[in-house]
């Protein structure tokens, strides 16, 4: 969670930096990586073979679909460190997006 928070400042100073404008910089980072780990959930349960190995090869899959350089490497980061929790809401047969609730990343 630690690292989140210093990925978190690190982005908002980029977007600082480069004079990019949002109403909610971190509204639309948290869309960002809710929408990934919902993605990445998604398409886990259809998988076949080790959940844990597919977790850890496709979180930069999902995370390709963010603006910023900066947000992806946030979003791979935040998914990565929940891969586990992640895994067990999988074996739980939990719905995608409760999934990604149970995590705070939605």
């Amino acid at each position: 969670m630690k690292t989140f928070a210093v990925l978190v400042t690190i982005a908002l100073l980029g977007l600082v930096s480069t004079s990019v404008a949002f109403k909610d910089p971190l509204g639309k980072l948290r869309k960002q990586v809710c929408d990934a780990c919902v993605e990445l959930v998604t398409k886990a349960e259809k998988a076949e073979g080790n959940l844990d190995d597919y977790l850890n090869t496709h979180v930069s899959k999902v995370c390709d679909h963010a603006v910023l350089l900066l947000f992806k490497q946030v979003c791979v980061v935040v998914l990565t460190d929940m891969s586990i929790d992640l895994e067990k809401s999988i074996k739980e047969q939990l719905p995608p997006k409760e999934a990604c609730q149970n995590v705070k990343l939605c």
